[in-house]
């Protein structure tokens, strides 16, 4: 008898401690959205970065491309390409695929930029406006450690804090989708074309920005 009202008020504990998870979860995704909604109208910079691997802290961004909105409007554009750090080189494939970004960036020798000088006129593209990326945490991390090691610059992740991700919102908004990588999503949405070229940075930052507008509109209906 008394093992059994244990495990009924073992089972009890369990219920109320999953039923607080939910509520709180339920809480910081409706903060979440809020703070999206908050950054999409008021302004942000949707960004994306191709780099010479996955090792955000020795690998070389490529490529830095942006896209400063405001309620959903483009004020500003951005596109770098960076000189690559002796001893890097682009892979050449992507799985199983073949990378473009190794074509491109043949085609661009003069036109490249020294690290320090992309780098930081990417700051200043930013200013103070909130970050959104597909899967910002790498982007952010890698670009924060390029900003160290090649521009001597060490306060990246103080002056700023408002960082949202794409893929996280998506789950909020999208729960049911089969796959959160950004291709299949705009597919699975059916908001993008076959002119969208991925793994070029212009090509991921303009399919970021048909994936948040969608969301943003789901959000306000």
């Amino acid at each position: 008898m008394i093992i059994l009202l244990v495990g009924m008020l073992l089972l009890v504990a369990v219920a109320i401690h999953v039923s607080f998870s939910l509520i709180s979860k339920k809480k910081r995704d409706k903060r979440y959205m809020q703070d999206f909604v908050k950054a999409y109208e008021d302004g942000l910079v949707v960004f994306d970065t191709e780099t010479t691997g996955l090792d955000v802290m020795n690998d070389d961004i490529i490529q830095i491309a942006a896209l400063h909105l405001k309620n959903g409007e483009v004020i500003k554009t951005f596109n770098v390409f960076l000189k690559l750090n002796p001893g890097k080189d682009i892979p050449q494939k992507l799985g199983n695929y073949k990378n473009p970004m190794v074509e491109e960036y043949e085609k661009l020798e003069n036109t490249k930029l020294d690290r320090d000088k992309g780098l930081v006129l990417f700051l200043d593209f930013i200013g103070n406006l909130p970050l959104l990326a597909h899967n910002i945490k790498f982007d952010s991390i890698i670009f924060d450690n390029n900003l160290k090691h090649d521009a001597n610059i060490y306060n990246f992740k103080e002056e700023h804090t408002v960082f949202i991700d794409s893929i996280k919102l998506s789950k909020i908004v999208f729960p049911y989708l089969p796959s959160y990588k950004l291709g299949k999503i705009i597919r699975s949405l059916g908001i993008g074309d076959d002119s969208i070229v991925y793994h070029d940075a212009r090509g991921d930052v303009e399919a970021t920005k048909l994936l948040i507008d969608h969301c943003y509109r789901q959000l306000k209906q």
